[in-house]
């Protein structure tokens, strides 16, 4: 990792941070609503039945009994996805792996994007079946590879919802309509729910109810700006998981505290609506400045570069901070080899902020300092 991203900031506002000295506007992270900005804002309600004193439950559910806000955030997240059921976890990255056991119980195959989320690629392997890759966001490769294997039946399809590298986005609807509706989908959504899909409810929501059997895994830290995920699906799958799956038994769940903000976080998603609209706005600004220099959409308020050469890396650096932009750099599976700069932009930035970005980011493009970088540039078909 280059040496200028060890130095630490410290955020001024929902907006800025000090770095090396200097305040620079913050594009980094998937903070897209900065609701961990509102929580800390908000005035702090006093404490009830549903918020607990202890900074921590110190081990498992199934050790130390139940917590009513646990319950609450549970029902709460059910409701708004329209889901039969939720369970939380003390960790996004648990979400997916909580429900190796339940796969490598009833999967007798898998098939996985190709740059599918890690945690969906442990989950995989956890499963302990054959493992069948297809080409990124393409359910024809899918459905090449499945017309290979034998039969449909109790086969698992597991994809990121939006990839978080690129802000690429699952057809799921493309997937669903080729795809056998016996094959179950698990969709990582960490990054759609509460920012994508019909009122916020993620890419799980495109696909038409009640026709496929769906899995969601969820972040509390994206969208709502907490901590902990949470696993959406049948009543019947979820209850299994939880008396019988050894990762979701075992696990300490998040602190009573956080799950706490989240519940009340996901209340002002639900009384504000507009916040989707807010987040496209913002998109559209971009794009509108974007696509006329470099001819690509983007579905989603990511973008990425990469750089050709450690020294073309250092020259991006001085101009983004020349700009007045924070450099996110990243290292991350997927990426390039010098790393990728990624960037996202949020509804608490002006438009005038998104508008820096877009220009400075076409004129580090147009000027052969960096590239667009996306996963896969093959259409999706």
């Amino acid at each position: 990792m280059p040496s200028f991203m060890n130095t630490p900031w410290e955020a001024i506002d929902a907006r800025h941070v000090r770095w090396n000295h200097q305040t620079y506007l913050y594009f980094a992270g998937c903070d897209y609503l900065r609701m961990s900005y509102h929580a800390l804002t908000e005035p702090h309600k006093p404490l009830d039945q549903g918020a607990s004193p202890f900074l921590s439950v110190g081990a498992s559910r199934s050790t130390t009994g139940e917590q009513s806000i646990y319950l609450e955030l549970e029902q709460s997240l059910s409701d708004y996805t329209l889901s039969e059921a939720a369970r939380l976890t003390g960790a996004g990255y648990l979400a997916s792996l909580s429900l190796a056991d339940h796969l490598r119980e009833k999967a007798s195959a898998i098939f996985l994007d190709q740059y599918a989320h890690p945690a969906l690629q442990d989950t995989a392997r956890l499963a302990q079946c054959p493992i069948h890759v297809y080409e990124h966001r393409s359910p024809t490769s899918a459905l090449e590879l499945l017309s290979r294997t034998e039969g449909s039946s109790n086969v698992f399809l597991l994809s990121d919802g939006v990839f978080g590298l690129d802000g690429s986005i699952m057809p799921v609807e493309r997937f669903h309509q080729l795809l056998p509706p016996e094959i179950t989908f698990l969709i990582d959504d960490a990054h759609g729910f509460g920012c994508h899909g019909p009122s916020g409810r993620g890419v799980s929501a495109l696909c038409p109810p009640h026709q496929r059997q769906i899995l969601t895994t969820a972040s509390l830290s994206k969208a709502l700006g907490c901590h902990g995920g949470v696993v959406l699906g049948d009543e019947k799958i979820l209850d299994s998981v939880s008396r019988q799956g050894h990762i979701w038994r075992a696990h300490t769940p998040l602190p009573p505290s956080i799950a706490y903000s989240a519940w009340r976080n996901l209340l002002w998603l639900k009384d504000h609506p507009d916040h989707l609209a807010s987040l496209e706005k913002r998109t559209a600004s971009f794009n509108a400045i974007w696509t006329a220099s470099q001819q690509s959409f983007l579905e989603f308020p990511i973008v990425a570069l990469s750089t050709p050469s450690q020294k073309a890396l250092e020259e991006v650096k001085q101009y983004l901070t020349e700009a007045g932009i924070y450099p996110p750099h990243i290292h991350y599976p997927h990426g390039a080899p010098h790393g990728l700069f990624r960037f996202s932009w949020s509804t608490a930035h002006t438009l005038e902020d998104v508008d820096l970005l877009a220009n400075t980011l076409s004129d580090l493009v147009s000027n052969g300092l960096a590239d667009h970088f996306k996963l896969s540039c093959d259409p999706v078909s």
